[in-house]
């Protein structure tokens, strides 16, 4: 299911500074571009940007190199605070700062790769 991140996250009042005379959509979906190259660049899986409906904001689906794994979807938003990160779209889960792409990437990709035995 593609939900955007809890609303209480994205307030007008916690636009980030790099956000500053943009439109939040278009911050968001430099923020996805960045992550989709960079999973494209350093991992095995496939990334596309995607906009499933009119009114949803665009997110990332990672495929994993397996097609049995599935798709996770990746959106972005601000933080209270103003910071913008990377979150599980279907858990509404915190995956790391957009700054942060070392620590981000590895996670997707670890959630997305079976466990060799």
């Amino acid at each position: 299911m593609f939900r955007q991140p809890n609303e209480s996250r994205a307030t007008a009042s916690s636009r980030p500074v790099e956000g500053a005379g943009r439109d939040e959509a278009a911050v968001r979906k430099g923020h996805l571009e960045t992550l989709q190259q960079a999973i494209v660049a350093r991992t095995d899986l496939r990334a596309t940007i995607r906009q499933p409906g009119r009114e949803q904001p665009y997110a990332v689906e990672v495929r994993g190199a397996l097609p049995v794994l599935g798709s996770e979807f990746v959106s972005a938003a601000p933080l209270p605070d103003g910071t913008w990160a990377y979150w599980w779209q279907g858990w509404d889960g915190l995956i790391g700062l957009v700054t942060d792409l070392d620590n981000v990437v590895p996670t997707i990709e670890r959630v997305l790769t079976p466990k060799r035995t």
